[in-house]
């Protein structure tokens, strides 16, 4: 992928034809993995043309989803890179060059009649799930179209719309962008490289002394800890490895699964006290931290207010109570309660714990 990542900026420089009509229509076939992660060897395997769109996809039954009237295919939250893979045919009334606009929560490759023709497999481009405009080649008569979609901490979610009006001067650094976030993020595409601590020196020293850190909660992927042995602060404290979701992924199985584990640190005095976080300490951070203090009787406003504050530092205009926020409240408004913290009670329950559970939590952190 980052050899065709070259060839195709050389490539952009010659025309491929006359402009050609929007694909009608909004409809995929969509293939829903749990456990296959998409990488290099997944996008070399399906970077073919198939005969027609099968009902069944190295054993996943296809599932036909009409995208919503944003253009947007939501599948349900799942931890990061899991692979959904999503198909559509299309009639082109003659060969040249499509205008389409398209993006995806987080990873994604798209594959023409058999060929890889962009390709956001270090993430998406300028941080952004919602659409940018490219074109990409089409043939005359039957085409095949195949995204490769790999979750991101948001779950997944693919949008597809008819482009507006654009120049063909921004189609070229949309285009140029997306090749060259290849070129700057080769390890983000052939592998990984352990990272260097950022807790060393006096900023480890104050979390081990003065705060007296005992355990280290990393809700990170895989990925994102590769090489790591336990806590960066040293062996006196305990790393807790519990890969989670957020947003809307909190209602899935894996994110129950997840917040489990996680729960269950904080049920044992012993443990504190307790740093817990992600790679940011906004999403999957947040969506704990809006739970535990659900738990403890804050009111929903301040719980509103709290979110907020963890997101001042990010300019991203993606990071908003719509597309991100109001998913993780609608988790819990769809439970029973009369409030957030009966909500938050009811929730986790959900995950296997009992009124017993919510009662200790509540004496260890409350005066």
């Amino acid at each position: 992928l980052y050899d065709l990542a070259k060839a195709d900026l050389e490539a952009m420089k010659k025309s491929k034809g006359k402009t050609v009509a929007h694909i009608p229509g909004n409809e995929w076939t969509v293939f829903a993995f749990t456990q296959e992660k998409l990488n290099p060897d997944i996008v070399a395997k399906y970077t073919k043309e198939f005969n027609s769109i099968p009902a069944e996809l190295d054993g996943v039954k296809g599932q036909l989803m009409k995208a919503d009237e944003k253009g947007g295919i939501q599948l349900s939250g799942i931890s990061e890179r899991r692979l959904a893979v999503l198909m559509r045919e299309f009639e082109s009334p003659e060969e040249g060059r499509m205008v389409i606009s398209c993006g995806g929560d987080w990873y994604w490759v798209m594959i023409v009649n058999g060929k890889v023709e962009l390709n956001c497999l270090p993430g998406n481009l300028n941080n952004k799930y919602f659409c940018n405009a490219f074109e990409i080649p089409v043939r005359k008569g039957k085409n095949q179209m195949v995204v490769l979609l790999g979750s991101g901490t948001g779950g997944r979610q693919w949008y597809f719309e008819k482009p507006r009006s654009v120049s063909s001067k921004e189609l070229a650094k949309n285009r140029r962008d997306m090749n060259k976030a290849v070129l700057r993020n080769p390890r983000k595409i052939t592998g990984y490289k352990t990272g260097k601590s950022r807790v060393e020196g006096a900023s480890g020293e104050y979390m081990r002394n003065t705060l007296g850190v005992r355990s280290d909660i990393d809700l990170r992927s895989d990925g994102e800890c590769y090489g790591m042995k336990g806590s960066p602060l040293g062996k006196m404290v305990t790393w807790f490895h519990y890969s989670s979701s957020s947003y809307g992924g909190m209602k899935s199985k894996g994110g129950k699964e997840a917040f489990a584990k996680v729960f269950r640190v904080f049920l044992d005095e012993k443990n504190y006290p307790v740093d817990f976080h992600c790679i940011a300490g906004q999403d999957r951070t947040g969506a704990v931290a809006f739970i535990l203090n659900g738990l403890l009787g804050v009111e929903e406003d301040q719980l509103y207010l709290d979110w907020e504050a963890t997101g001042f530092w990010n300019p991203n205009s993606n990071f908003n109570h719509k597309r991100l926020f109001d998913k993780l409240v609608a988790v819990f408004n769809e439970l029973p309660g009369k409030n957030m913290t009966e909500k938050c009670e009811n929730y986790v329950k959900s995950c296997g714990f009992n009124d017993k559970d919510i009662a200790k939590f509540r004496s260890i952190m409350l005066e």
